[in-house]
């Protein structure tokens, strides 16, 4: 049995941004429980056990740039796409209705410039979008990056509140030469985030499998042969996942269980 204690200054978070992997420091506090048990309980029967307590808490820290949200749940603000960088912004919904709609709409097209207001652009003569919106007394716009958003308090990703394992194996003697080997396993995993801005999006769900095999024996010529079946409960559970860059459009990329399978195996050792 083992009991933890851990206290991280600038535990390194990795996000993609801009096509390019970006590592973001946090502090973090996780405290945790470990152990391994097992019991014999004839000579042909033993049973083993494992179990995992964590308890992970971000520290308190400046406020982070969710890539998913950048809103960072903000209603009066919407995401908007850069034309030129594939990157995203947010803006004010209402400013941004105001420019879609003004003049029955000429002013839509420039809705793209909104990331970099500041900038010159040539299709607006060099002038700049706020130059531009100014001058026809419409709201202008500061391109923000987005809306921090305070993490403290937040798990950390992959950390699940609980595993636990349970494994049972029963031996038959047959005979002077052949000994017949039955067991199971059953694993659980509890709930776990993948990011540290632990959204509903970033929630896997708890999950349980089992495996089970027979195998025979021969211990004077060093024969095995095992049937065995894995995955019995859940073949495709999600396991981890990450997103992607706001460029290539925040899809995810999923980590899954491999599917049942079904073997068969004969060896021998020299």
């Amino acid at each position: 049995m083992a009991a933890f204690y851990y206290d991280y200054e600038g535990y390194q978070i990795s996000s993609i941004v801009n096509r390019t992997s970006v590592n973001e420091n946090v502090d973090a506090k996780v405290l945790g429980f470990e152990g391994e048990f097992y019991y014999q309980v004839t000579d042909n029967f033993r049973i083993d056990s494992t179990i995992g307590l964590l308890n992970s808490e971000l520290a308190d820290q400046a406020p982070l740039l969710d890539t998913y949200d950048q809103t960072g749940g903000d209603p009066s603000l919407v995401v908007v796409k850069d034309a030129g960088t594939t990157q995203n912004c947010v803006a004010p919904i209402a400013d941004v209705n105001t420019l879609l709609t003004a003049g029955g709409g000429a002013f839509a097209g420039l809705a793209a410039f909104l990331c970099n207001p500041n900038t010159p652009q040539a299709t607006l003569g060099g002038a700049t979008l706020n130059q531009t919106l100014a001058g026809a007394g419409l709201p202008t716009f500061d391109g923000a990056i987005g809306n921090p958003v305070d993490v403290s308090g937040n798990k950390l990703p992959l950390a699940p509140e609980i595993t636990f394992s349970l494994g049972a194996e029963y031996v038959f003697d047959l005979n002077e030469s052949w000994d017949l080997s039955v067991r199971g396993d059953f694993y659980h995993r509890g709930e776990v985030f993948t990011r540290i801005f632990n959204l509903e999006a970033d929630r896997i769900d708890s999950f349980q499998n089992a495996n089970a095999a027979i195998q025979l024996t021969n211990e004077d010529t060093n024969m095995e042969i095992e049937l065995f079946v894995k995955n019995l409960l859940e073949e495709d559970q999600l396991t981890n996942q990450y997103l992607t860059d706001a460029s290539s459009g925040l899809f995810t990329n999923v980590f899954l269980l491999e599917p049942r399978q079904f073997g068969f195996r004969v060896s021998k050792r020299w």
